[in-house]
């Protein structure tokens, strides 16, 4: 059991993640790590390489395939990619009902501002 709820399950076929209602990322999974323990994101490994995974939404952030995936600061991940490396950047708190507040991945770093004014800029 985890403070989150948490739980990492292993399947025939790999790894997954449920909580204490559900399965919420299939066992199929080579690898399976939270990003930050307290934010809704997790880094799948694939045959193919590493993807990212919005727990409470239970869908991948985008279809692209990672090399590798490095933390680029507080809230913000280097995702690395033979075919142009992107970041994830992640708001400080999370709402999953305002698109604004929920993780992307960006072709441009993170910018010097916190996630609270980005999101009061576009709130404009």
């Amino acid at each position: 059991y985890s403070y989150n709820g948490l739980m990492l399950v292993q399947g025939r076929d790999g790894r997954g993640i449920r909580d204490r209602y559900e399965l919420i990322l299939p066992a199929k999974y080579s690898d399976v790590e939270l990003l930050k323990s307290h934010k809704p994101y997790c880094k799948i490994e694939t045959r193919d390489g590493w993807q990212i995974y919005d727990i409470v939404k239970q869908e991948l952030l985008s279809e692209d395939i990672f090399d590798a995936i490095v933390p680029y600061g507080e809230f913000s991940f280097l995702l690395k990619s033979d075919k142009g490396d992107k970041f994830l950047i992640m708001p400080s708190s999370y709402s999953r009902f305002n698109d604004k507040m929920t993780a992307v991945i960006s072709e441009q770093p993170p910018t010097c501002m916190t996630s609270r004014e980005q999101y009061q800029k576009n709130d404009n």
